[in-house]
Protein backbone atom coordinates (compact mmCIF):
# COMPACT_ATOMS: atom_id res chain seq x y z
CA UNK A 1 0.00 0.00 0.00
CA UNK A 2 1.17 3.61 -1.25
CA UNK A 3 1.94 6.14 1.76
CA UNK A 4 -0.41 9.52 1.56
CA UNK A 5 0.52 12.14 -1.23
CA UNK A 6 2.30 14.51 1.34
CA UNK A 7 0.31 17.39 0.78
CA UNK A 8 -3.16 15.84 1.13
CA UNK A 9 -1.16 14.24 4.57
CA UNK A 10 -0.93 17.92 5.17
CA UNK A 11 -4.71 19.40 4.01
CA UNK A 12 -6.02 16.64 6.10
CA UNK A 13 -4.03 17.91 9.14
CA UNK A 14 -5.13 21.35 8.62
CA UNK A 15 -8.86 21.02 8.39
CA UNK A 16 -8.46 18.17 11.59
CA UNK A 17 -6.56 21.79 13.38
CA UNK A 18 -9.20 23.89 12.53
CA UNK A 19 -12.35 22.03 14.12
CA UNK A 20 -10.54 19.35 16.30
CA UNK A 21 -8.37 18.93 19.19
CA UNK A 22 -5.12 18.03 18.36
CA UNK A 23 -3.42 14.61 18.45
CA UNK A 24 -0.03 13.65 20.41
CA UNK A 25 1.47 13.22 16.49
CA UNK A 26 -0.66 16.48 15.51
CA UNK A 27 0.53 18.86 18.03
CA UNK A 28 4.11 17.76 16.77
CA UNK A 29 2.98 18.83 13.48
CA UNK A 30 1.46 22.12 14.39
CA UNK A 31 4.30 22.92 16.65
CA UNK A 32 6.47 22.96 13.36
CA UNK A 33 4.09 25.09 11.65
CA UNK A 34 3.98 27.60 14.88
CA UNK A 35 7.29 28.37 15.08
CA UNK A 36 7.51 29.31 11.18
CA UNK A 37 4.94 31.89 11.70
CA UNK A 38 7.40 33.57 14.41
CA UNK A 39 5.02 34.14 17.39
CA UNK A 40 1.88 34.74 19.20
CA UNK A 41 -0.56 37.57 20.56
CA UNK A 42 -2.49 36.66 23.37
CA UNK A 43 -4.84 39.57 24.51
CA UNK A 44 -5.67 38.64 28.41
CA UNK A 45 -7.51 40.12 31.67
CA UNK A 46 -5.12 37.51 33.95
CA UNK A 47 -3.25 39.26 36.32
CA UNK A 48 -0.09 40.29 34.82
CA UNK A 49 2.58 38.85 36.74
CA UNK A 50 0.77 35.09 36.36
CA UNK A 51 0.09 36.09 32.38
CA UNK A 52 4.03 36.68 31.91
CA UNK A 53 5.00 33.49 33.50
CA UNK A 54 2.32 31.34 31.18
CA UNK A 55 3.95 33.29 28.05
CA UNK A 56 7.75 32.28 29.47
CA UNK A 57 6.86 29.04 30.09
CA UNK A 58 5.04 28.75 26.55
CA UNK A 59 8.37 30.46 24.91
CA UNK A 60 10.83 28.51 26.93
CA UNK A 61 8.61 24.86 26.01
CA UNK A 62 8.23 25.79 21.63
CA UNK A 63 10.65 28.76 20.90
CA UNK A 64 7.96 30.73 20.18
CA UNK A 65 7.61 34.61 21.07
CA UNK A 66 4.37 35.42 23.29
CA UNK A 67 3.10 39.50 22.47
CA UNK A 68 1.23 39.71 25.73
CA UNK A 69 -1.28 42.60 26.21
CA UNK A 70 -2.50 42.51 29.68
CA UNK A 71 -5.65 44.73 30.58
CA UNK A 72 -8.85 44.62 31.59
CA UNK A 73 -11.84 42.82 29.96
CA UNK A 74 -13.90 45.20 29.00
CA UNK A 75 -10.75 47.23 27.53
CA UNK A 76 -9.78 43.89 25.93
CA UNK A 77 -13.25 43.68 24.51
CA UNK A 78 -13.14 47.06 23.08
CA UNK A 79 -9.51 47.06 21.27
CA UNK A 80 -10.52 43.55 19.56
CA UNK A 81 -14.17 45.39 18.26
CA UNK A 82 -11.97 48.85 17.63
CA UNK A 83 -9.16 46.63 15.74
CA UNK A 84 -11.59 44.41 13.69
CA UNK A 85 -13.43 47.55 12.68
CA UNK A 86 -10.55 48.58 11.40
CA UNK A 87 -9.13 45.87 9.39
CA UNK A 88 -6.15 45.46 11.99
CA UNK A 89 -6.02 41.43 11.90
CA UNK A 90 -3.56 41.64 15.04
CA UNK A 91 -4.55 39.09 18.08
CA UNK A 92 -4.47 35.27 17.76
CA UNK A 93 -5.91 34.47 21.33
CA UNK A 94 -8.04 36.33 23.37
CA UNK A 95 -8.94 35.58 27.36
CA UNK A 96 -10.86 37.51 29.32
CA UNK A 97 -12.81 37.26 32.98
CA UNK A 98 -15.84 38.05 31.78
CA UNK A 99 -18.03 35.46 29.70
CA UNK A 100 -20.64 37.94 28.61
CA UNK A 101 -18.39 39.85 26.60
CA UNK A 102 -17.44 36.80 24.40
CA UNK A 103 -21.37 36.24 23.40
CA UNK A 104 -20.70 39.44 21.56
CA UNK A 105 -17.57 38.41 19.88
CA UNK A 106 -19.12 35.74 18.51
CA UNK A 107 -22.15 37.35 17.56
CA UNK A 108 -19.47 39.82 15.61
CA UNK A 109 -17.92 36.61 13.70
CA UNK A 110 -14.74 37.17 15.80
CA UNK A 111 -14.04 33.81 17.33
CA UNK A 112 -13.15 30.58 15.41
CA UNK A 113 -14.34 27.31 16.66
CA UNK A 114 -12.08 25.45 18.67
CA UNK A 115 -12.38 22.60 20.76
CA UNK A 116 -9.24 21.64 23.03
CA UNK A 117 -7.88 18.35 23.93
CA UNK A 118 -10.03 16.46 26.83
CA UNK A 119 -12.90 19.25 26.65
CA UNK A 120 -15.40 16.74 26.64
CA UNK A 121 -13.98 15.73 30.14
CA UNK A 122 -14.55 19.03 31.54
CA UNK A 123 -17.04 20.27 34.25
CA UNK A 124 -20.47 21.63 32.45
CA UNK A 125 -19.52 24.91 34.27
CA UNK A 126 -16.78 25.41 32.04
CA UNK A 127 -18.48 24.52 28.85
CA UNK A 128 -19.75 27.86 28.01
CA UNK A 129 -20.72 28.06 24.67
CA UNK A 130 -22.19 24.76 23.25
CA UNK A 131 -21.33 25.33 19.72
CA UNK A 132 -17.62 25.43 20.77
CA UNK A 133 -16.48 29.42 19.82
CA UNK A 134 -14.96 29.45 23.68
CA UNK A 135 -14.41 27.31 26.57
CA UNK A 136 -13.66 28.42 29.95
CA UNK A 137 -9.98 28.50 30.72
CA UNK A 138 -10.02 29.37 34.23
CA UNK A 139 -12.67 30.61 37.14
CA UNK A 140 -12.19 32.37 40.38
CA UNK A 141 -14.42 33.34 42.87
CA UNK A 142 -15.57 36.75 43.79
CA UNK A 143 -15.64 37.72 47.30
CA UNK A 144 -14.58 40.93 49.77
CA UNK A 145 -10.98 41.01 50.71
CA UNK A 146 -10.09 42.82 53.91
CA UNK A 147 -6.62 43.52 55.22
CA UNK A 148 -5.96 41.56 58.56
CA UNK A 149 -4.16 43.95 59.93
CA UNK A 150 -6.46 46.83 59.93
CA UNK A 151 -9.61 44.18 61.16
CA UNK A 152 -9.46 41.55 62.83
CA UNK A 153 -11.12 38.43 61.27
CA UNK A 154 -13.71 38.05 63.79
CA UNK A 155 -14.53 41.91 63.34
CA UNK A 156 -14.70 41.74 59.75
CA UNK A 157 -18.38 41.43 57.92
CA UNK A 158 -19.83 38.12 57.19
CA UNK A 159 -22.21 38.87 54.37
CA UNK A 160 -22.35 40.96 51.12
CA UNK A 161 -25.40 42.99 52.84
CA UNK A 162 -23.14 44.00 55.56
CA UNK A 163 -20.70 46.15 53.09
CA UNK A 164 -23.79 48.75 52.92
CA UNK A 165 -23.05 49.64 56.84
CA UNK A 166 -22.58 52.49 57.66
CA UNK A 167 -19.21 51.38 59.73
CA UNK A 168 -17.45 51.10 56.53
CA UNK A 169 -17.13 54.70 54.82
CA UNK A 170 -14.50 55.45 53.57
CA UNK A 171 -12.59 52.25 54.11
CA UNK A 172 -14.15 50.85 51.23
CA UNK A 173 -12.80 49.62 47.59
CA UNK A 174 -15.35 49.06 44.88
CA UNK A 175 -14.07 47.73 41.19
CA UNK A 176 -15.22 48.94 37.58
CA UNK A 177 -17.87 47.78 35.50
CA UNK A 178 -14.74 46.84 33.26
CA UNK A 179 -13.52 44.31 34.96
CA UNK A 180 -14.69 40.98 34.92
CA UNK A 181 -15.29 40.45 38.69
CA UNK A 182 -16.98 43.98 38.64
CA UNK A 183 -19.51 42.50 36.14
CA UNK A 184 -20.15 39.14 38.03
CA UNK A 185 -20.86 40.68 41.58
CA UNK A 186 -22.97 43.57 40.42
CA UNK A 187 -25.24 40.90 38.12
CA UNK A 188 -25.45 38.38 41.22
CA UNK A 189 -25.94 41.16 44.44
CA UNK A 190 -28.69 42.83 41.82
CA UNK A 191 -30.63 39.51 41.27
CA UNK A 192 -31.03 39.44 45.16
CA UNK A 193 -30.91 43.05 46.76
CA UNK A 194 -31.38 45.25 43.51
CA UNK A 195 -29.77 48.46 42.41
CA UNK A 196 -30.67 49.56 45.99
CA UNK A 197 -27.59 48.09 47.08
CA UNK A 198 -25.05 49.49 45.38
CA UNK A 199 -26.88 53.08 46.09
CA UNK A 200 -26.48 52.33 49.83
CA UNK A 201 -22.75 51.32 49.17
CA UNK A 202 -22.34 54.25 47.21
CA UNK A 203 -23.04 56.32 50.53
CA UNK A 204 -20.12 54.95 52.03
CA UNK A 205 -17.64 56.74 49.42
CA UNK A 206 -16.37 53.57 48.06
CA UNK A 207 -12.90 54.01 46.21
CA UNK A 208 -13.31 52.86 42.27
CA UNK A 209 -10.41 50.61 40.91
CA UNK A 210 -10.00 49.11 37.72
CA UNK A 211 -9.48 45.74 38.00
CA UNK A 212 -9.66 43.29 41.17
CA UNK A 213 -5.93 42.67 41.43
CA UNK A 214 -5.36 46.18 41.74
CA UNK A 215 -7.77 46.56 44.46
CA UNK A 216 -6.32 43.16 46.28
CA UNK A 217 -2.91 45.45 46.19
CA UNK A 218 -4.09 48.60 47.82
CA UNK A 219 -5.89 46.60 50.38
CA UNK A 220 -2.74 44.83 51.03
CA UNK A 221 -0.69 47.77 51.25
CA UNK A 222 -3.36 49.00 54.08
CA UNK A 223 -4.22 52.44 51.60
CA UNK A 224 -8.43 50.60 52.38
CA UNK A 225 -9.64 48.34 54.83
CA UNK A 226 -11.86 46.26 52.42
CA UNK A 227 -12.15 45.76 48.67
CA UNK A 228 -15.88 44.83 48.33
CA UNK A 229 -16.01 43.03 44.61
CA UNK A 230 -11.80 41.05 45.08
CA UNK A 231 -10.83 37.84 43.93
CA UNK A 232 -9.68 34.34 45.90
CA UNK A 233 -6.98 33.64 43.48
CA UNK A 234 -4.88 37.26 43.68
CA UNK A 235 -5.85 37.43 47.43
CA UNK A 236 -4.05 34.25 48.11
CA UNK A 237 -1.52 35.18 45.96
CA UNK A 238 -0.42 38.03 47.60
CA UNK A 239 -1.14 35.72 51.25
CA UNK A 240 1.27 33.38 50.20
CA UNK A 241 4.26 36.32 50.03
CA UNK A 242 3.12 37.14 53.37
CA UNK A 243 0.98 40.46 52.78
CA UNK A 244 -1.93 40.74 55.26
CA UNK A 245 -5.03 40.22 53.13
CA UNK A 246 -7.70 37.40 53.62
CA UNK A 247 -10.97 36.69 52.00
CA UNK A 248 -14.86 36.60 53.39
CA UNK A 249 -17.17 33.79 52.15
CA UNK A 250 -20.67 35.81 52.53
CA UNK A 251 -23.53 34.25 53.99
CA UNK A 252 -25.27 34.65 50.46
CA UNK A 253 -22.36 33.21 48.58
CA UNK A 254 -19.35 33.85 46.62
CA UNK A 255 -19.98 34.89 42.67
CA UNK A 256 -18.14 32.38 40.66
CA UNK A 257 -16.49 33.81 37.45
CA UNK A 258 -15.50 31.81 34.67
CA UNK A 259 -12.59 33.16 32.37
CA UNK A 260 -13.03 32.35 28.75
CA UNK A 261 -10.45 31.91 25.83
CA UNK A 262 -10.87 31.06 21.81
CA UNK A 263 -9.00 31.64 19.26
CA UNK A 264 -9.73 34.81 16.94
CA UNK A 265 -11.36 34.29 13.84
CA UNK A 266 -9.17 36.22 11.64
CA UNK A 267 -5.72 34.63 13.97
CA UNK A 268 -2.47 36.32 11.67
CA UNK A 269 -0.98 33.29 13.21
CA UNK A 270 -3.16 30.59 13.20
CA UNK A 271 -1.20 27.56 13.72
CA UNK A 272 0.81 29.52 16.96
CA UNK A 273 -2.73 30.75 17.87
CA UNK A 274 -3.91 26.98 18.03
CA UNK A 275 -0.53 25.67 19.66
CA UNK A 276 -1.10 28.18 22.57
CA UNK A 277 -4.79 27.52 23.31
CA UNK A 278 -3.60 23.85 23.27
CA UNK A 279 -1.14 24.67 25.92
CA UNK A 280 -3.43 26.94 28.03
CA UNK A 281 -5.71 23.73 28.73
CA UNK A 282 -2.83 21.13 29.39
CA UNK A 283 -2.62 19.55 32.36
CA UNK A 284 0.89 20.91 33.17
CA UNK A 285 -0.15 24.49 32.62
CA UNK A 286 -3.70 23.95 34.63
CA UNK A 287 -1.66 22.49 37.31
CA UNK A 288 0.39 25.54 36.71
CA UNK A 289 -2.39 27.81 37.80
CA UNK A 290 -4.21 25.73 40.57
CA UNK A 291 -0.19 25.56 42.34
CA UNK A 292 0.66 29.56 41.49
CA UNK A 293 -2.70 31.33 41.89
CA UNK A 294 -5.17 28.47 43.48
CA UNK A 295 -7.32 29.67 40.19
CA UNK A 296 -9.92 26.09 39.66
CA UNK A 297 -9.25 25.01 35.91
CA UNK A 298 -11.21 22.35 34.02
CA UNK A 299 -8.86 20.18 33.24
CA UNK A 300 -9.88 16.54 34.97
CA UNK A 301 -7.13 15.57 36.18
CA UNK A 302 -5.81 19.21 38.34
CA UNK A 303 -4.96 18.70 41.51
CA UNK A 304 -5.80 21.03 44.70
CA UNK A 305 -3.99 21.86 47.51
CA UNK A 306 -5.15 21.38 50.99
CA UNK A 307 -7.30 24.22 52.20
CA UNK A 308 -8.83 25.14 49.06
CA UNK A 309 -12.39 23.52 48.62
CA UNK A 310 -13.39 22.37 45.95
CA UNK A 311 -16.20 23.94 43.60
CA UNK A 312 -18.70 21.34 44.51
CA UNK A 313 -18.54 22.06 48.14
CA UNK A 314 -18.72 25.97 47.80
CA UNK A 315 -22.08 28.23 48.23
CA UNK A 316 -21.67 30.05 44.71
CA UNK A 317 -23.83 32.77 42.77
CA UNK A 318 -23.48 32.20 39.52
CA UNK A 319 -24.97 34.31 36.40
CA UNK A 320 -25.39 32.34 33.26
CA UNK A 321 -23.77 34.03 30.03
CA UNK A 322 -26.53 35.07 28.37
CA UNK A 323 -27.71 37.00 31.35
CA UNK A 324 -24.17 38.26 31.45
CA UNK A 325 -24.65 39.75 27.86
CA UNK A 326 -28.63 41.00 28.44
CA UNK A 327 -27.43 42.98 31.29
CA UNK A 328 -24.17 44.74 29.88
CA UNK A 329 -26.20 47.55 28.91
CA UNK A 330 -27.89 47.68 32.37
CA UNK A 331 -25.18 47.59 34.63
CA UNK A 332 -23.04 50.18 32.40
CA UNK A 333 -25.61 52.37 32.92
CA UNK A 334 -26.29 52.12 36.59
CA UNK A 335 -22.67 52.18 37.07
CA UNK A 336 -22.44 55.17 36.00
CA UNK A 337 -25.48 56.61 37.26
CA UNK A 338 -24.51 55.77 41.09
CA UNK A 339 -20.83 56.18 40.46
CA UNK A 340 -20.79 59.12 38.54
CA UNK A 341 -18.44 57.57 36.53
Amino acid sequence: MTSAHPLRRFLAFVIVVLFFPVSAVGQEILADQAKKEGKVVWYTAMALEVAEKVANTFEKTYGIRVELTRSASERVVARVLQESQAGINNVDVIEISEAGDFTLLKQKGLLKIYRPRNYEKFPSAFLLDKEGYFHAWRATVAQPVYNTRLLPANAAPRSWKELTDPRWKDKELKVHYVSGAGTNVMAALTKIYGWEYYQNLRKNNPVIVQAASQGVNIVAAGERTILVEGNYYNTMRLKAKGNPVDVIFPTEGVVLVLSPAGIAQKAAHPNAATLFLEYMFSEKTQQMLVDATRLYVPHPNAKYPPGMSPLSQLKTLTVPVEELAKRQGEIKRMFSEIFGL
